[in-house]
């Protein structure tokens, strides 16, 4: 590695280290992250005033950080909010979209309007093939249970399902005035699988992204993310230049080298490779270990998290094109005692900082 590399990769460091030492500093509802503002209590003119400037940040040209929560629709606390979520946060995608408390539902306008937040809900291809699994397969054990044989399909009745539950999220979209789509699909290399289960599932593919192609060429307005393993599709992904930004999932890394693999992996047609960002996951407060980890030391004794690997990444020369970040169960970063999303803030100061 160069010179300017160790440099680059040094300062991220530094900066997250700096990030976590600062954090209990502030308070738990007007941290500034990405802005280095340090404010000491509720003075509503300066904190309205810091929100302008947040606005302002967001809108030119700024490293981007997204963040999942598998949130409650009625919520257990305040992990569940919209308003908990550190300012500096482009993108919001709620896993549960759909049956929103009112609460909830006001504070997606309000993120929007006053921080710049834009609230997502996601479309899955994996979550809807295992919801169609699971009930075909409850109706295949009611069927054996009346003693009836299941009927002859001649038409894939995935597609009916897979249409219906795209159609609810998109309905939910317009109802709670979401300002946008993430559409994730991993999946498998298809070419690995049998010739006839290939050509099910890209019949399958086709529907789910003739659907994604119609909707958002009826809303060019709204935010379309792609998050997952582009290169497991079809060679359908032309369409994916209309993202603002592609997910790619490097989530199963150990080293920051194998989150640039993962990278380089997804870059297929269409891909567009100046929206990039990395998508990893949130440890659960308190570990040390385990899923959101990687193996690499820190330099404390312990292990460097998949988020402050990303950092480093996205510190280095060579890896300048990436725009940023998505953190996945982002609720886990939430429960510290003495910050609230304590490891999502550090990363939004170092990366503002890039």
């Amino acid at each position: 590695m160069n010179m300017t590399c160790n440099r680059k990769t040094g300062k991220a460091a530094v900066l997250l280290a700096m990030a976590a030492a600062s954090l209990s500093a502030c308070s738990d509802w007007t941290d500034p992250e990405s802005l280095g503002i340090n404010f000491q209590g509720q003075d509503k003119t300066r904190y309205e005033a810091h929100l302008a400037e947040v606005r302002a940040y967001k809108e030119g040209d700024h490293k981007i950080m997204v963040i999942k929560m598998d949130n409650k629709a009625l919520p257990g606390s305040r992990a569940d909010h919209l308003s908990s979520v550190p300012d500096s946060v482009d993108y919001v995608v709620l896993n549960t979209y759909d049956n929103l408390s009112a609460e909830v539902a006001a504070e997606i306008g309000e993120a929007k309007d006053r921080k710049g937040i834009k609230t997502l809900l996601p479309i899955d291809f994996q979550q809807i093939e295992a919801a169609y699994e699971q009930e075909a397969a409850s109706e295949e054990t009611a069927l054996q249970e009346e003693g009836e044989e299941e009927p002859t399909e001649e038409t894939d009745p995935f597609i009916d399902f897979c249409n219906r539950q795209m159609d609810a999220a998109m309905e939910a979209c317009t109802h709670y005035g979401y300002a946008g789509i993430d559409v994730v699909y991993n999946g498998t290399f298809p070419f690995s699988l049998p010739s006839e289960e290939q050509e099910v599932l890209k019949k399958r593919q086709e529907f789910f992204i003739g659907k994604i192609e119609t909707w958002t060429d009826a809303n060019p307005e709204a935010v379309l993310l792609f998050e997952g393993k582009p290169q497991n599709l079809f060679g359908n992904t032309g369409w994916l230049e209309k993202a603002d930004y592609v997910i790619v999932n490097v989530e199963a890394a150990s080293t920051m080298e194998e989150q640039l693999i993962a990278v380089d992996m997804a870059k297929v047609e269409g891909v567009p490779e100046s929206r990039l960002l990395l998508g990893v996951s949130a440890i659960v407060a308190g570990s040390k270990e385990g899923e959101g980890f990687l193996d690499v030391e820190d330099g404390n004794g312990g292990l460097l998290t998949s988020l402050q690997g990303a950092v480093q990444v996205l510190s280095r020369k060579e890896a300048g094109y990436l725009r940023g970040i998505c953190v996945n169960h982002a609720q886990y970063d939430y429960y510290y005692a003495d910050r609230v999303y304590k490891n999502i803030r550090a990363a939004l100061y170092a990366i503002s900082h890039l």
